[in-house]
Order: C-alpha cells, then sequence, then structure tokens
C-alpha cells in the first residue's frame, strides 16, 4: 500500500531510526495530506506542540482511552 492509498498514519514519537516528530517534516515536502496522529509516552508539552506546529491531528498521550483515540480518528477523517 503506497502513500496515495493511506487514509490516516497512528505512529509512536518513539521509532527507531526516523522519530515521530521527523515523519511530519519528511512528509510535508511530499505535498502529503495524509492526517497524523501520533502517540507519545512523553509528557513534555514541546514535543506535542511541534507536532501540531507540523500538521497532526492529534498527539495522543499514553495511556489513553478508545474513545480518544476513536475522537483523534473522526478528525482524522474529516480532513481527508
Amino acid at each position: 500500500m503506497g502513500l496515495a492509498q493511506t487514509s490516516c498514519l497512528i505512529f509512536d514519537i518513539a521509532m527507531p531510526g526516523m522519530n515521530g516528530v521527523e515523519l511530519p517534516a519528511e512528509l510535508k515536502p511530499r505535498n502529503s495530506r495524509i492526517p497524523i496522529i501520533f502517540i507519545t509516552g512523553n509528557r513534555d508539552e514541546a514535543v506535542r506542540e511541534r507536532g501540531i506546529e507540523l500538521g497532526t491531528v492529534a498527539c495522543l498521550t499514553k495511556p489513553f482511552s478508545d474513545t480518544t483515540l476513536l475522537e483523534a480518528l473522526r478528525s482524522a477523517m474529516i480532513q481527508t
């Protein structure tokens, strides 16, 4: 499945190689309009703010509820 068929990306900010804040910055020059939700165990507000600046739909801090994830997904689907 390529980027064109992707409806939403959900990923943890702590990934091997490229971190979750770097990924939206990498997709932006490709004119990707895929909604992004990122997940973090880090309660650092600067990380959350950076993600929002990069255009993420939501930054969910672990642990989060099913309802919170579903609300973020609804927001992402509205954007597509």
